[in-house]
């Protein structure tokens, strides 16, 4: 990343312009040289490249194999995509996906089983005033954290919590649905929380739309386990798939207009 850095500082400086979001780093808006120094530069453009790619791709591949792992979740998504794609549509829009109310239950559910910064994210309290946590008395200056790979498996707040179970995220208006929403950080929370959280849900929704709705998938074996690797995100190291295009007899044929 400092090497490409380096780079496209170099590029700026013989005069061309960065259609990107690297160049608010070197211009303000007035034109004049951007307040920022190269290290901090290096630092936003790993930041922006890891949390833009590692994290939604650990997402897409843990929805991926749960939807596969659980058959009938894998049934139940496709037939709400049946409900609004169509066969011509090479990639499934935005627009179309973006209300589907199990999607977006599958795509919660993979990252309460697996979510992609699974370690403490740690704060600090103020260096000049104890602070109470959970009816804790917590002194300054202290490190506080929590794992979200922990909290999301409360049974007290996810019954069965390590089973993939879409539907838990069903039950609109409901103190359990409340419990699970307050407890869920899979992008941390607060003023420290992910700032690409929004993009992410949109890459993943698109991406998990268009591949179960034209492929469908095998294990390597029915009760496969994925195997995990913990770094400051939750690898999944392998994912040994069969992949073939889904059946043009599958889809759902067409309603036909009454005239």
């Amino acid at each position: 990343m400092e090497a490409l850095t380096k780079e496209r500082i170099q590029r700026h400086a013989k005069g061309e312009e960065l259609n990107d979001l690297f160049q608010p780093m070197l211009e303000d808006w007035k034109g004049n040289e951007a307040a920022i120094t190269t290290a901090d530069r290096i630092a936003e453009v790993e930041q922006a490249v890891g949390a833009g790619t590692d994290g939604p791709a650990v997402s897409i591949s843990m929805t991926l194999y749960y939807l596969v792992r659980y058959p009938h979740t894998f049934s139940q998504l496709r037939a709400e995509l049946d409900s609004v794609l169509s066969p011509d549509v090479e990639v499934a829009p935005w627009s179309k996906v973006k209300n589907l109310p199990y999607l977006r239950a599958c795509i919660d559910e993979a990252m309460r089983l697996a979510p992609p910064v699974a370690t403490e994210l740690i704060r600090r309290t103020p260096p000049d005033a104890s602070i109470i946590i959970d009816g804790e008395v917590i002194p300054p200056d202290t490190n506080v954290s929590i794992a979200a790979y922990t909290a999301h498996r409360d049974p007290c707040v996810f019954p069965d919590p390590t089973t993939f179970n879409p539907s838990r995220w069903l039950a609109r208006g409901s103190d359990s649905l409340r419990d699970m929403r307050s407890i869920f950080i899979p992008f941390s929370a607060g003023t420290r929380g992910c700032i690409g959280r929004n993009l992410s849900i949109l890459m993943q929704a698109m991406c998990i739309a268009t591949i179960v709705y034209h492929y469908d998938f095998a294990l390597k074996q029915p009760k496969w386990d994925m195997e995990f690797e913990e770094w400051f995100n939750l690898w999944p190291l392998r994912l040994p798939l069969k992949v073939w295009r889904r059946d043009a007899a599958s889809f759902p044929r067409a309603p036909v207009k009454m005239l």
